[in-house]
């Protein structure tokens, strides 16, 4: 959401405010939708952040908030038998500004591919406004980035480890 470049790694020297919009196969995605939250990296402690050494050893912290409203999932905890199958996950249609970015990924060929949509100003306050005659900077990482070490014991050793791995542009077609 910064109009001067930067570098939205979580290990870079610069504070920075993003938009982020959360993918989750198993929790967001059954419903259509994408969980939109804040990411804040900032060198001033905040309630809930997560200390981040830079590449240059600074201290910074790193925030994430969801957007106003409910997120398009709950966690849920089993207290009687019902099956063999037991689902972690409550889904429902997220509402406010949580149900902004819709997405739907499809698994094909070992991958996956992910549409996401958005309006281009939603009115609000904790989203991004584009401007069709802007350019916007944009961070694609495929693990989630929380701030965590990799862990290279369990089966996905980079989850909760993730990083801006690619910085692409978002330029908009002219009609």
């Amino acid at each position: 959401m910064e109009e001067k470049p930067v570098d939205l790694s979580i290990y870079a020297d610069n504070e920075y405010y993003a938009d982020i919009w959360f993918w989750k196969a198993d929790r967001t995605d059954p419903v259509g939708y994408a969980d939109d939250k804040m990411h804040i990296f900032s060198d001033e402690k905040m309630n809930k952040s997560t200390e981040i050494i830079t590449r240059t050893g600074a201290t910074m912290y790193l925030s994430r908030t969801g957007d106003e409203g409910r997120e398009a999932y709950f966690s849920s905890l089993p207290t009687l038998y019902e099956g063999d199958t037991v689902h972690h996950y409550n889904h429902c249609p997220p509402d406010g500004s949580r149900a902004d970015i819709q997405a739907k990924g499809v698994w094909n060929n070992n991958q996956w591919i992910i549409e996401f949509s958005r309006a281009l100003q939603t009115g609000n306050a904790d989203d991004i406004s584009f401007d069709t005659g802007k350019t916007y900077l944009f961070g694609i990482s495929r693990y989630e980035i929380a701030g965590g070490l990799p862990e290279p014991d369990w089966n996905q050793p980079l989850y909760n480890a993730g990083d801006v791995n690619n910085a692409i542009t978002l330029i908009f077609d002219k009609e």
